[in-house]
């Protein structure tokens, strides 16, 4: 679920409204040299950003949290930008701009623009998500290091209910703590206590709207949380409401 500005041709050509539970939502800003992308809570904050140089906006591509997370698998908090709202600036690569001047200079029959625009804009999402967009890692790291450190956040994600330690992935890793902390951030863009907290945070929240929930008990103890009060919290701080009023919701 996605809508797109264009400010050129004035028009949006994709439009869905987000629903409540969407929140919080993925702003892509994008000038003809650079994207600027915002991590925001409110819907009001995609049109009140005083932070954007409308000037220079030329194409504005807002996402939920959930169609980001479908699209790509993973959290949107990225590059600089965390559950604090704080937001990362990129150059556009030059495949990224090729696709923003198609948008901007379309000239086909206007029976076929708008499904001309939807592909375009498609083709701009999907190339911005990919690697010719996306900084590869540093060299610093051999294929085999490449591989223990996606094999130890393949760990992660596969064991939310067990805590583990620095120390525990460092010995199973066979990298001391410095240089598995190093290559992970390195890698995947964020701490390992960072990564591990966005999906519990993205795993609680699929369970509390699901039609037949469980308890905020029970949610807590699959996530490794021992007591229910550090997960609404946590919870609360990742999405600026409590679960409780989640589920109260979603029932």
């Amino acid at each position: 679920m996605y809508k797109v500005t264009i400010r050129k041709t004035e028009e949006i050509v994709l439009h869905e409204d987000f629903e409540p539970t969407d929140y919080p939502l993925v702003n892509l800003v994008f000038t003809m040299e650079s994207l600027l992308i915002t991590y925001i809570y409110h819907p009001a904050q995609v049109d009140d950003d005083d932070t954007i140089d409308h000037k220079n906006l030329l194409i504005a591509l807002t996402l939920s949290e959930d169609a980001y997370m479908k699209l790509t698998g993973e959290f949107p908090i990225k590059d600089g930008i965390d559950a604090s709202g704080l937001k990362s600036l990129k150059r556009a690569s030059l495949v990224v701009r090729n696709i923003i001047s198609d948008i901007l200079n379309c000239s086909c029959h206007p029976k076929f623009k708008k499904v001309y625009l939807k592909a375009k804009v498609s083709e701009l999402l999907v190339t911005m998500l990919s690697t010719d967009f996306i900084e590869k890692p540093s060299n610093r790291w051999t294929e085999r290091e490449i591989l223990v450190l996606t094999e130890i956040k393949e760990l992660i994600s596969l064991n939310l209910q067990n805590n583990h330690s620095i120390e525990q992935l460092a010995e199973i890793s066979g990298m001391n703590r410095t240089k598995l902390q190093e290559g992970f951030k390195d890698l995947f863009s964020k701490t390992i206590y960072a990564y591990t907290t966005d999906l519990k945070m993205l795993q609680a929240k699929l369970l509390l709207e699901a039609e037949r929930g469980s308890s905020l008990k029970e949610i807590a103890g699959m996530l490794g949380y021992k007591h229910t009060n550090h997960f609404s919290a946590a919870f609360k701080k990742r999405y600026n409401f409590s679960p409780s009023f989640l589920k109260r919701k979603s029932s």
